[in-house]
């Protein structure tokens, strides 16, 4: 986690605290069902334990497409790292 995003946690909720230590912001994503081929990386997280997340559509070279909110954490694989 680097510096930055360390003092910007510092005086945040609990839950926000533990959902960037769970779901890091800097890594990219899946479905955990595995309904799409796509990639989603995080755009914020929501104090009610969700996570909104920009979805990158692999048809268009992994272009941003949209936002999807409301994503619970147990519904996102992280595919690039720990």
């Amino acid at each position: 986690m680097n510096e930055a995003l360390k003092q910007w946690l510092a005086d945040r909720p609990q839950i926000i605290k533990d959902l960037a230590a769970s779901h890091p912001p800097d890594g990219e994503y899946r479905l955990a069902n595995g309904a799409d081929d796509d990639l989603y990386t995080i755009y914020s997280y929501s104090e009610d334990g969700t996570i909104t997340v920009t979805r990158h559509n692999r048809l268009f070279g992994g272009m941003p497409m949209w936002n999807v909110f409301g994503m619970k954490p147990e519904d996102l694989v992280r595919t690039d790292g720990p």
